[in-house]
């Protein structure tokens, strides 16, 4: 009987393990249905914006392009847009099939961060922290537009993951170093998706760090372990980072000429705005008071323990909240997107301190901290939040233009995709559109490969209009910084162009992020 017995006993352990897991399992899976829920409502209602637009456009775009004269134009490395053509080839070129990639990638977060949580302090820290990311209304926000930021905090979350490992078993040889590996895919997998992940490489560095110093038995092998990783990441990243560093030595970055650098104001609200109390107007001051006490009791709690995860998290997030903004000062960038990834150490370090208040206590703080995060969401789904509203540009169109008349773009070939999608959605005939394009590389580049037959010169756009005939010149509402700038916009070439043909400008409207005029030709 005894000799029978043995075998089964290992069976025996895994199925009540597996049993006793299948709860956890239901209800991570109920977070995620949660998460999906509020990240569905109004996907579909944002018109197309630029950046959209020309995800769309470049996975049109052949693979030999994508990674070759397309990688070396545009500031974005390629990797989110060869993600988007594999998943619009599966389901299809909408905008709705694009965000839903990004949704995707917003949800599946959810499983890493629920994991953070754990091995920061256990299942409850685990799920306050997983219903915390569910419900932050900037990553609801980010989710619902179709670009890599939510993809990017996934990779970030599973860097962490990894780096989690490193530091738990720099002592253990084969995990140790299948960890440092893995942080090193993760790694390079970021800086494929976005130039900002820069920021993410430093910020796990950190991590590590910290983690590290308070394990002085483990401190020497897990610095190598962490040089392994930043290896892995250096070799496999060699590409993306090659074509960032001669971005930022050929000033071939257009974008960063109409970025202000923030001052310190702008830092706070930027951070309040989107990691504290995003949309929540009067009630911010609250629940930021909240999450300070939150921090404060990690904080006493890390005095008398020593926690290295504790130690690590709080190290990435000041880390990378002071040096974005202090990059920023010489090379701007977006904040509110590129500190989207600090909600991760936040969320965790808050539902620690969560964790660590006693009862009934801590379930009122929980409630109260959740109720505040999915307020938020509710104010994001209800503001007007539309960047660029093409859908009024389409509006416009095709209430005023007169049979025969032609568009013409001064901006960029990606908006082409945003103005012909809004007025197949409204019904109407899709013009003659064409476009002079800026100078810069990217827009010459997108203008050859997407409106190759349709595009001008200045001199060219008489021979287009073929007078007597009227032309709509669609554009977006630039920054008066590069109003002139023809890197940015041909606007001032052509409207100069058409009154020196004796042009009179007609109409001229006014939208949301967005301007269209009408120009009368009678002869060239």
């Amino acid at each position: 009987m005894s000799g029978g017995a043995a075998p089964a006993a290992p069976l025996v352990a895994r199925a009540v393990a597996w049993r006793s897991a299948v709860p956890s399992v239901a209800a991570l899976a109920g977070v995620m249905v949660l998460a999906v829920a509020v990240r569905l409502v109004r996907l579909a209602d944002d018109p197309i914006w630029l950046d959209e637009a020309a995800t769309l456009g470049i996975a049109r775009m052949d693979w030999t392009t994508i990674f070759g004269p397309m990688a070396a134009a545009e500031s974005s490395p390629p990797g989110f847009y060869a993600l988007a053509k594999l998943w619009l080839g599966l389901w299809g070129e909408s905008i709705v099939a694009l965000r839903l990639l990004t949704v995707l990638a917003g949800v599946a977060v959810i499983v890493p961060v629920w994991l953070l949580g754990r091995a920061a302090g256990g299942q409850r820290v685990a799920w306050v922290a997983a219903l915390l990311v569910a419900l932050a209304a900037t990553h609801v926000r980010f989710s619902q537009d179709g670009r890599v930021y939510t993809m990017l905090f996934l990779v970030t979350a599973l860097a962490m993951l990894c780096a989690v490992s490193l530091v738990g078993w720099a002592q253990k040889d084969r995990r140790a170093r299948l960890a440092a590996i893995g942080l090193g895919m993760s790694l390079a997998a970021g800086l494929w998706l976005h130039a900002t992940a820069v920021f993410v490489v430093v910020g796990v560095n950190a991590f590590v760090l910290a983690g590290l110093s308070l394990r002085p038995e483990m401190l020497r092998r897990g610095l190598a372990l962490l040089l392994l990783a930043d290896l892995v990441a250096l070799v496999l990243a060699a590409a993306p980072l090659g074509a960032m560093l001669r971005h930022v030595l050929t000033a071939q970055a257009y974008i960063d000429r109409w970025i202000e650098a923030p001052g310190l104001l702008d830092v706070v609200r930027v951070y309040g705005r989107t990691l504290v109390a995003p949309f929540l107007g009067p009630l911010s001051p609250w629940v930021l008071l909240m999450q300070l006490a939150l921090l404060g009791v990690v904080a006493w709690h890390w005095w008398r323990t020593r926690e290295p995860l504790v130690a690590a998290m709080a190290a990435m997030l000041a880390v990378v909240a002071v040096l974005v903004p202090a990059v920023s000062q010489f090379s701007p960038v977006f904040m509110d997107r590129t500190v989207l990834f600090l909600l991760l150490p936040l969320a965790v370090l808050l539902a620690k301190g969560v964790a660590l208040l006693p009862g009934w206590p801590g379930l009122a703080v929980a409630a109260v901290l959740l109720a505040s995060q999915a307020w938020g969401v509710v104010g994001w789904h209800l503001v007007e939040h539309r960047k660029e509203r093409w859908d009024l540009v389409a509006a416009v169109l095709q209430e005023r233009m007169k049979p025969g008349e032609k568009v013409i773009l001064t901006e960029s070939a990606f908006l082409e995709i945003s103005l012909t999608a809004h007025l197949r959605a409204l019904g109407a005939a899709v013009p003659g559109i064409y476009i002079v394009p800026p100078h810069s590389p990217l827009e010459r580049l997108a203008a050859a490969e997407l409106m190759v037959d349709r595009t001008l010169s200045v001199d060219e756009v008489c021979d287009v209009v073929a007078p007597p005939a009227s032309v709509w010149l669609v554009f977006r509402d630039q920054p008066s910084i590069v109003d002139h700038d023809e890197g940015f916009t041909t606007r001032e070439l052509v409207r100069a162009a058409l009154r020196d043909l004796g042009g009179e400008r007609l109409e001229h409207h006014l939208g949301v992020a967005t301007e269209l005029d009408r120009w009368h030709l009678e002869s060239c």
